[in-house]
């Protein structure tokens, strides 16, 4: 994709997100509401705006990439679509590493219902943290 991109002349001006959805395959981490089950890989480039070469420790969300995508898109959130995230571009653009905006993001939430059918009955693990 990124090769397609770049042919067509698109590619310092495309936001590209890698990320995953799961922890490393490894007891308390998989599945699992501790660390190494919530700590996700997240790579962002957006050459044409975000400066790179940086490492960020702020805290942020899945629940934050709708906002994002808008907000870069110029869209905005839409007032009768309330959403929960917050835009990740102001944290992109700054240009800063490190802890970035201390107090714009606190606390993160997460939770597990079900990851397989292990459970009798196919019961799911409720869990929030």
């Amino acid at each position: 994709m990124l090769k397609k991109l770049e042919e067509i002349g698109e590619l310092d001006n495309t936001l590209v997100v890698v990320t995953s959805d799961n922890g490393m395959a490894f007891p308390r981490a998989k599945a699992n509401l501790y660390e190494y089950g919530i700590h996700m890989p997240l790579a962002i480039r957006w050459p044409a705006q975000v400066p790179g070469g940086r490492t960020v420790d702020d805290l942020v969300s899945f629940v934050d990439l709708t906002s994002t995508f808008l907000d870069a898109a110029g869209v905005g959130q839409p007032a009768e679509l309330p959403m929960e995230g917050r835009s990740l571009v102001p944290l992109l653009k700054s240009g800063k590493s490190g802890l970035v905006e201390p107090d714009a993001r606190q606390e993160i939430f997460t939770g597990r219902e079900r990851h397989s059918s292990s459970r009798y009955n196919n019961w799911g693990y409720p869990c929030r943290a």
